[in-house]
């Protein structure tokens, strides 16, 4: 009769599969913890503009004009943010921010900008992106009809969702699918 040793602990496979479920979920998690801390970087500069954005509102309502660039102009005393170093309007009722060179990567020293524009119905209306609309009567949403290089694409993925530029249908797909399409066709 053989007597079997009790095992105790884990066999060398099992610390194996282990280790290597353990890597996969640091390998899916480190991008959406990035992605995460980087959405939060690119939304500080809509917050810190929406009392600028409200105060031009009041004053295109009332004078039917943008005003002088110039936060002072508008009575609006702008917070200072952790990644924003400042932001100014400017002529045209266009708004910017300029990111910090200690944000994160893709938007480090770039700037975030909205712009006022009317509808058909004289309406105001906000877009944001890098490319300016021509005037104020055109559709803000032609924001994006500069080059790729101009354009908020760079670093769309940490910018609030209405400021994405325009993507094609292949670029909506997930990965997963795109890939499966190549492999299947």
């Amino acid at each position: 009769m053989t007597n079997f040793k009790k095992q105790s602990g884990l066999s060398r496979i099992e610390k194996i599969v282990a280790w290597a479920i353990g890597c996969l979920v640091v390998y899916v998690t480190l991008p959406a913890i990035a992605a995460y801390t980087g959405r939060a970087q690119g939304v500080e500069p809509h917050t810190l503009m929406k009392p600028v954005q409200m105060a031009v509102n009041t004053y295109l309502q009332k004078n039917g004009s943008c005003p002088a660039p110039g936060v002072a102009g508008v009575g609006v005393k702008v917070a200072e943010g952790r990644y924003v170093e400042n932001v100014r309007l400017e002529s045209n009722c266009v708004i910017k921010a300029t990111f910090r060179s200690d944000a994160r990567e893709r938007i480090a020293g770039k700037e975030f900008v909205w712009y006022a524009g009317a509808d058909s119905e004289g309406n105001i209306r906000w877009a944001c992106g890098t490319a300016e609309p021509i005037s104020l009567g055109d559709s803000p949403r032609i924001a994006y009809a500069a080059s790729p290089a101009d354009t908020t694409a760079n670093y769309a993925p940490w910018l609030p969702t209405r400021c994405h530029p325009p993507r094609s249908l292949d670029e909506r797909k997930p990965s997963l699918v795109l890939f499966l399409e190549d492999l299947i066709g």
